[in-house]
């Protein structure tokens, strides 16, 4: 299972990516239940972070800077402030 997801990963690298090689560490790295799960929790904010960045009108220094100064707040607090962002600033 996990050559396979090595293999689509590779496929998704060359063929969408234009060859990127940005997570070939994380993927020539031993993969076990922990890091799928860390890389899972990681993922279920996505939305937030979409959400973010639309509140930054797609403006990448911004929507940065805004995630810098969650990132700064207690760990406890961040993923409650991500959802909660009304703005970008």
């Amino acid at each position: 299972t996990i050559d396979r997801l090595r293999m689509r990963y590779r496929q998704m690298r060359d063929k969408r990516w234009a060859g990127y090689r940005g997570y070939d560490a994380w993927f020539d790295s031993p993969i076990n239940n922990a890091k799928l799960a860390a890389t899972a929790v990681y993922g279920e904010e996505v939305p937030a972070f979409l959400r973010l960045f639309d509140l930054c009108s797609g403006n990448y220094p911004r929507f940065y800077a805004s995630v810098r100064r969650i990132g700064a707040l207690p760990a406890p607090s961040r993923a409650e402030a991500l959802k909660a962002a009304t703005t970008c600033d």
